[in-house]
Parts: structure tokens; sequence; C-alpha cells
């Protein structure tokens, strides 16, 4: 049997009994959560057609890309706390090198303030100085022979000295210096020289420096040999030569054994004594030979 469509009058009262119809009645609302859900894909819907080359929301930043900025800046934080604590470390006053903290020993003849000032130590950070250095400084001051350094955290230096030693005291017209055995000049501070050269050939000691060192490795041995001869004259013809206590003068010359020579002396005074002769010169220029006297 054919269904007769329905009057507008019957929808009318279909949709009113819908409506009129109780609360358990009607379907429940949709829940928050899966609006939510359908929000999150249609974003993501918008960044993947974005990376596809349509439009849609900023694209985040790949995981190993943060990664890589992170190392980076975790790098140049280390740098530069590296780079703070070694400049605080170089200005640390803590490290820093006085003459209150430098003990210098072995000075006799060198005032010890010249040999700090020498050293080239004074407001210097102890981590920056070579003990190498420092001996090598102080041992280019005149009068020192040898330095040992030693360092000692956190400030404090030691500088051990061993001077050389005066020998001579050679004395020209208008000068007097004061010579170690191998010629290097010495402050005249302290005792003074054993031994006493007077220089009578116009200065020529001072500019002869081969002649000057030939002279004083003489004088060294014939110091050792006769410790009581510490004065001697310096001439140019008679060399080296000094006056003995029976007051004639010893002419010794530049060259030769000093040995020899003194033994030849010793001779030719006995030789005077027996003659009873009162000779003014007795000369050992020559080596090798007799000493002659007159």
């Amino acid at each position: 049997m054919a269904r007769l469509p329905k009057t507008k009058a019957q929808s009318s009262q279909k949709d009113d009994s819908a409506s009129t119809q109780p609360a358990w009645r009607k379907a429940p609302p949709r829940p928050r959560k899966q609006a939510r859900r359908r929000t999150f894909a249609a974003q993501q819907s918008g960044g993947k057609a974005q990376r596809d080359g349509m439009p849609g929301a900023l694209a985040l930043p790949a995981r190993e890309t943060v990664y890589g900025w992170l190392r980076i800046g975790a790098l140049l934080l280390m740098a530069a706390a590296v780079a703070g604590g070694l400049y605080g470390l170089l200005h640390w006053p803590m490290l820093m090198i006085s003459g209150s903290t430098t003990h210098i020993g072995g000075a006799v003849r060198i005032a010890p303030e010249d040999i700090y000032k020498q050293s080239q130590i004074d407001g210097r950070n102890i981590i920056l100085v070579r003990r190498d250095e420092v001996a090598g400084n102080v041992k280019d001051l005149a009068g020192i022979l040898d330095a040992e350094v030693h360092l000692r955290l956190p400030n404090q230096i030691i500088i051990d000295v061993v001077e050389n030693a005066p020998l001579v005291a050679l004395e020209t017209v208008t000068t007097t210096l004061w010579l170690a055995e191998d010629g290097a000049e010495v402050p005249q501070s302290g005792a003074q020289p054993p031994i006493r050269i007077v220089d009578q050939s116009n200065n020529r000691l001072t500019r002869d420096l081969a002649l000057r060192s030939l002279i004083l490795e003489n004088v060294a041995q014939l110091h050792a040999l006769r410790p009581s001869i510490a004065e001697f004259y310096y001439g140019g013809s008679e060399g080296l030569y000094y006056r003995s206590s029976d007051g004639w003068d010893v002419w010794l010359g530049e060259g030769g054994p000093v040995a020899e020579k003194l033994g030849l002396i010793d001779v030719a005074a006995s030789e005077v004594v027996k003659q009873g002769g009162q000779p003014k010169v007795i000369d050992v220029r020559h080596s090798g030979r007799k000493a002659l006297w007159w």
C-alpha cells in the first residue's frame, strides 16, 4: 500500500515533539578531548601542507639543529669561563713577585738591591718566570760569577749568587779598576783585592785586553807561589816587575813559566849575597837563561 507524503503540518508536529523530548532522550554533546584532537590534527595538516610548499603555520627546526646550537653555545660559555679564569690567575696579587718575597744569598760585595733590579722580576707573575732567564740576567751583572734560582709558590723566589772575587786592583794615572782572575771587572766594595798593580806604561794594560789577561794569569801564579808579594808594577821595557825586600827590582817580563823564573831569582839572590854585591836589578825576562843583575 503506497505511503502518502507527509504534509507540512505533520513535519512540524514531529519537530515539535522532538524538541519537547526529555533530556535523557537527547544525544550527548561532543567531548572536549575529541575536539582538541581534531584541532591538533588540523594544525599538523597545516604544517605538512607548508612543508609540501603549501601555505600554513611556521615549521619548527629539526631536533639535530637545536642540539647543534646548544653544543655551540655550551662551548662558547666554556671558552669564556676559561679565558676569564686565566686572566684572573695571571693578575692575582697573591702570585706577584716583590722585593719582600725575594731572598738573595751569597752577596757580600754587591748590594742585594742591585741583584734584585738586575733580575728583572719585580711585579711579575711567578707562573710566567723562568729560572734560567732570571739566572742569566743576574750573571750579566758585573762581579757575579754564577747564580742559581729557586721558585716557591705562591710568590717566593730565592737567588743564590757566587761573587767573582777581585784579585787585582789595577791603578793607572787617572783610574783604578778591580779585576778578577779572568779579567772581569768587579765592583769596588768590600775588602781590598790582595794584589796591586801600578801601570806605568801609559795605560797599556787598560787598552790591550789580551796583554792584560796574560799579566793577570802570571800574577795569579805568582800570588799562589809567593803570597808575600802583594805589589807589582808594569813598565813598557821591564814588563811585570816587583821590588824585593832587599831593595832591588826584579824584572819578570811578560811571558815564560813563572815557577822557573822564581827559581832563577832565588839562585841570583844567593849569588848576590855570596859576592856581597848590591845590585839594583835582577832580570829574568828571558826564561831558561841565567838571571842577570847589575
